[in-house]
C-alpha cells in the first residue's frame, strides 16, 4: 500500500455501524466491517503488514487476498480524500 496522509485520515470520524464523516468536506461514507477495521488501523499509523495481518486473522482470509483488497481500499481513500 502506498502511504496516505495520516492527518487526512484523521479527518474521518467513525461512528457506529461503519458510518464515517469527513469533517473537512462534510461528506459521509459507509464502510463495511473490514473497511472500518482497516481505517481504524491506518488512523493509528499501523504499517501495511499489521493491517493485512489483522484483517486476514479477523476475517479468515488469505493474506494475499487481503493485501490486494487493502491496496484497493487505500486507492479509494485517496480518490475520496483529496
Amino acid at each position: 500500500m502506498k502511504n496516505i496522509d495520516l492527518d487526512r485520515l484523521k479527518d474521518l470520524v467513525l461512528g457506529k455501524d461503519g458510518a464515517a464523516f469527513d469533517v473537512r468536506t462534510g461528506r459521509s461514507y459507509r464502510l463495511n466491517p473490514s473497511g472500518e477495521l482497516a481505517l481504524r488501523l491506518l488512523q493509528e499509523g499501523q504499517p501495511e503488514e499489521v493491517v493485512v495481518r489483522e484483517l486476514a486473522g479477523r476475517f479468515a482470509q488469505h493474506p494475499a487476498v487481503v493485501a490486494a483488497g487493502a491496496e484497493a481500499f487505500v486507492g479509494q481513500l485517496r480518490r475520496y480524500l483529496p
